[in-house]
């Protein structure tokens, strides 16, 4: 599919932007400008290819979208959403390698498709981007979505996860990638996480429910010629948002190759614990932690030569207090001790914000 089997047609743009975000994810996990540098010029030419598609800033063709979705969205939506991405990724690029021009140049392509995307998508009569999960997800992922459009699109797309689906996803593989990163963002992890423990169709719980050991390339359960695959990664972007969310696990957004983290998992309510690691170019990272009885308990390992803005929330308590390995450290919104690798604490926000170097750390809240 990327391309189309023996070059018959192009590949579907949700398919081909496979090529620019695989680089792109390359740079940031290993932070090695080289790969950037060796690929730009063949980057620079698929996107330009792209436009060479595009209609008024608008890439109609598609084959596939958001595949296999319960509810179709409209696959020039998803094309312009991808020629939008990679067009930004490409102007990113540019800024990293000292191609000035090009990363103006390709900075106001972005510009013209976000116009084109939202004169053609948004509708002031229905204020959203279309009856769809992933047609309002997509631009709130993104930031095609201005402050003018942000509000009424978000009110849609919780309407229809909450009260038209009773907290169900109807997407397909595209817009279940994305909309658990909108409901994070949004402060809505616990909505993302009654989503995806639900057992009754369509969910992942409805596929271990029928039998599944692996996941399933659609929502239904099929069998024989009528089924796609029992055994397909497209809809295993679950797995990322466990890292992210629940454990917590973020390369900072001014750094790559986990030199700086943020660690900040999502306590959603229903869950009392979780844990997770990455093995990183820089050595391991990694989160646990667990709530209850008044107290929180989060453990972290940050790689030699990192650092790190560690999150952790008091919910509700009052008079709070944080120890390290034993040792308070924050009480009185003051710090009580200095330790060897804690920078600063700072009640902010409904959490406490650790600046931690590299090290490994037990700290645990309590109050009232």
């Amino acid at each position: 599919t990327v391309p189309h089997v023996w070059g018959q047609r192009p590949a579907d743009p949700a398919w081909g932007t496979a090529y620019p975000l695989i680089a792109w994810y390359m740079y940031q996990n290993y932070g090695d400008r080289r790969l950037i540098e060796d690929y730009y010029d063949s980057l620079k030419k698929y996107v330009e290819f792209l436009r060479s598609k595009a209609e008024n800033g608008l890439l109609k063709y598609s084959y596939y979208g958001d595949w296999v979705a319960i509810d179709k969205c409209p696959g020039s939506l998803v094309s312009t959403f991808y020629y939008y991405y990679d067009t930004k990724i490409l102007t990113d690029m540019a800024r990293l390698i000292n191609r000035a021009a090009d990363a103006q140049a390709y900075d106001k392509l972005a510009g013209d498709i976000k116009t084109a995307f939202n004169r053609e998508f948004f509708d002031p009569k229905t204020r959203s981007y279309g009856p769809t999960q992933a047609a309002n997800a997509l631009p709130l992922f993104i930031g095609l979505a201005t402050d003018k459009e942000r509000g009424p699109s978000w009110s849609e797309l919780f309407n229809d996860l909450v009260y038209e689906h009773n907290s169900h996803l109807t997407t397909g593989i595209i817009g279940t990638k994305y909309i658990l990163d909108v409901l994070t963002s949004t402060g809505n992890s616990d909505l993302a996480y009654d989503i995806l423990t639900r057992t009754d169709f369509p969910s992942y719980g409805y596929m271990i429910k029928n039998g599944a050991t692996t996941l399933w390339e659609i929502w239904q359960k099929r069998e024989g010629p009528s089924m796609n695959s029992h055994n397909h990664p497209m809809l295993g972007s679950i797995g990322a948002w466990f890292y992210r969310a629940l454990a917590g696990i973020n390369i900072a957004p001014d750094s790559v190759a986990y030199k700086k983290l943020v660690i900040k998992p999502q306590m959603v309510r229903d869950l009392n614990h979780a844990s997770g690691s990455l093995s990183t170019i820089n050595g391991k990272v990694g989160c646990a932690w667990s709530k209850g009885n008044r107290q929180v308990k989060l453990e972290a390992v940050i790689p030699v030569g990192g650092e790190a803005l560690i999150y952790i929330p008091v919910f509700k308590l009052r008079n709070i207090q944080l120890t390290e390995d034993g040792t308070l450290v924050f009480a009185d919104n003051e710090l009580k001790t200095s330790l060897p690798g804690i920078k600063s604490i700072e009640a902010k926000g409904g959490n406490l914000i650790v600046r931690v170097g590299s090290g490994r750390y037990a700290f645990k809240l309590t109050g009232e």
